[in-house]
């Protein structure tokens, strides 16, 4: 199947839950006014004994979808921006300053065998936001294929585990990767197409030292644009007084 039909697929799983949970409040709520009359009962059996069954169904074949479906990776262009530091630690604590008066958390290390990330995080009624930062030499094949097929799924579970992070809430993550030179799997990890799923979402940004420039990757096609969108515009607004001003500073929609 190729990538669109499948996101044609859980476009329209999730359009059925939708109608669904629409007429399940709309069952529910009218089984207690008297603008139904005496056939009350009859509405609440409908609402939540039929419509309610369906939506739960529906919502979860939803949920499985778009966990399991395997959508190809897209290349797509980053959108690329000069830096004004030359090294990690200037970068590093420009960034730091920015994101505590944004509203961080101070940062804290999560280490695994392969690899150390550095995180914050700000939270908002519906949303949590992280920031984590790898730093590394180059991106070597293991980590870029950790992050491919799990978003780095150890340190996704302890931020749940130790509640650094509501699961009930939107989990925003960007993914800042730093790294003294390129390589190719550093390329595949700044030009492939953002994936966002269902209440979990992610930017993926690379640092090259090399280059001294930030690429942000692209979200040219699948679930939750907007979405991408919004959380590429915070991430140009913490990074404005980073960047060199330049024309193709410049975020469009």
């Amino acid at each position: 199947m190729r990538n669109e039909h499948k996101i044609i697929l859980v476009k329209v799983a999730l359009s059925i839950s939708l109608i669904l949970m629409i007429l399940f409040f709309i069952f529910s709520i009218g089984s207690g006014i008297e603008i139904f009359g005496e056939n009350n009962e009859f509405y609440y059996d409908l609402g939540y004994k039929y419509i309610g069954i369906l939506f739960v169904i529906s919502t979860t074949i939803t949920t499985i979808l778009m966990c399991k479906i395997d959508i190809k990776p897209v290349k797509t262009k980053s959108k690329k921006y000069k830096i004004k530091y030359e090294s990690y630690k200037e970068f590093q604590y420009k960034l730091y300053d920015v994101l505590y008066n944004e509203g961080y958390s101070s940062f804290e290390e999560f280490k695994t065998n392969n690899y150390s990330i550095n995180y914050a995080v700000k939270e908002t009624i519906f949303n949590d936001y992280v920031i984590a930062i790898l730093k590394q030499e180059e991106l070597k094949e293991e980590i870029y294929q950790e992050f491919k097929e799990n978003y780095f799924e150890e340190f996704g579970n302890y931020l749940i585990e130790s509640r650094k992070v509501n699961p009930n809430k939107n989990i925003n993550v960007f993914y800042v990767i730093c790294v003294d030179k390129s390589s190719k799997y550093f390329t595949s990890y700044t030009e492939r197409n953002v994936y966002q799923y269902y209440k979990r979402y992610n930017l993926p940004v690379g640092v090259s030292f090399k280059t001294n420039k930030i690429y942000i990757a692209s979200q040219i096609e699948g679930f939750a644009p907007l979405k991408y969108r919004k959380l590429r515009k915070m991430f140009m607004k913490y990074i404005k007084d980073i960047i060199v001003k330049c024309d193709n500073s410049k975020v469009t929609d």
